[in-house]
């Protein structure tokens, strides 16, 4: 209860001031545990704690296939970055991808490929088991060799998957999600809406590749994901876009700090955190009423300054809670829990 305290009342007193964005580590350069999985041969993985990057190596063309998951699984919406450098064989950054083993692995991925010095397929989207490429998401030669031209070193990727629509962009060149009709001619890729693809349209795990049937060499580092708050909605919302890209939509996992949560969709709701069903305290003669809108089960707590509950109840829908007549003015914060998530709002009660 005390833990609970101190951060409500940092709170309280910081004004529930706008959450900065920030760029969360999802590797943490020095062991696999706990955030990544292996599925298939171990042996291909190994960690350079020079530049905290993931290696991927096999000098055989027997190379069977090999991928390493991160453990969390019900990644949906979100923006990604990455950096990669592979000097040779084929390669991929899979996103909403599903398996256990390399046989049933099913996802789509950001295709990596090199041939002899030049670095093909850049931005495109492959998908796997049935191969092919999603519609307009196949780059030319010449595409990639003008995005990619410095072949040895890493390569710089922000991916961001935006329901129902999947963007890239490498070294700073909108590869997918283009709207210039001139960079389109030049080979350039609108967004691509996956919303009827087999795969690509369900939440899963990313995952880096060995592919099979190659010797190969592939670096990855900077795995980083995008954390704030995203809903438009909220004061604490930090913008449309991915700073410093202004095609790359940002779509922000929450961070702990907003008064909203997460970009995370309800099941049963429309788009946007919880916080949106919370309505503000009404005093009605001697008791305090708050409308809950979430449509389906959830329920409310009210949290005052100390940390200490003065209210608490459920409901299987929409409600109107009346709390109890010897709750005291000022302000209070409303957790409100459904579906496995959680909102945290501060509110003013008359």
């Amino acid at each position: 209860m005390r833990r609970l305290s101190i951060l409500l009342l940092s709170l309280a007193t910081a004004g529930l001031a706008p959450a900065k964005t920030g760029w969360k580590p999802l590797f943490n350069g020095k062991s696999f545990k706990p955030d990544w999985r292996f599925v298939g041969d171990s042996t291909f993985w190994t960690i350079d704690s020079k530049d905290s990057s993931i290696g991927g190596l096999s000098t055989t063309t027997n190379t069977p296939h090999s991928l390493l998951f991160t453990t969390k699984a019900d990644y949906d919406e979100f923006t990604v970055k990455y950096a990669y450098r592979l000097k040779t064989g084929c390669s991929g950054f899979w996103f909403h991808t599903k398996g256990t083993t390399p046989d049933d692995v099913a996802g789509p991925q950001v295709e990596i490929k090199r041939e002899g010095a030049e670095l093909l397929e850049i931005g495109s989207i492959y998908t796997w088991p049935t191969p092919g490429w999603e519609p307009g998401a196949q780059h030319t030669r010449a595409y990639s060799i003008k995005t990619a031209p410095k072949v040895d070193e890493y390569q710089d990727v922000v991916l961001t998957v935006k329901k129902p629509y999947i963007y890239v962009n490498v070294n700073g060149s909108q590869a997918l999600g283009e709207t210039d009709p001139t960079l389109l001619a030049a080979g350039a890729k609108a967004a691509v809406n996956y919303a009827t693809s087999t795969y690509a349209k369900n939440p899963g795990s990313f995952a880096l590749q060995v592919h099979e049937g190659y010797a190969i060499d592939i670096r990855f580092r900077n795995i980083m994901l995008l954390q704030g708050c995203g809903d438009a909605a909220s004061p604490n919302y930090d913008g449309a876009f991915v700073q410093g890209f202004p095609k790359q939509p940002a779509v922000y996992q929450d961070n702990g700090t907003c008064t909203g949560t997460s970009v995370a969709k309800s099941a049963t709701g429309p788009d946007g955190s919880l916080a949106r069903y919370l309505g503000s305290p009404v005093r009605m003669g001697g008791a305090v009423g708050l409308e809950v809108s979430f449509p389906g089960p959830h329920s409310l707590e009210i949290i005052g300054l100390d940390g200490r509950s003065v209210f608490s109840g459920s409901a299987p829908g929409a409600n109107s809670y009346r709390l109890s007549s010897r709750i005291k003015p000022g302000i209070y914060f409303a957790r409100l829990a459904a579906e496995g998530r959680t909102a945290l709002r501060r509110i003013l009660i008359p």
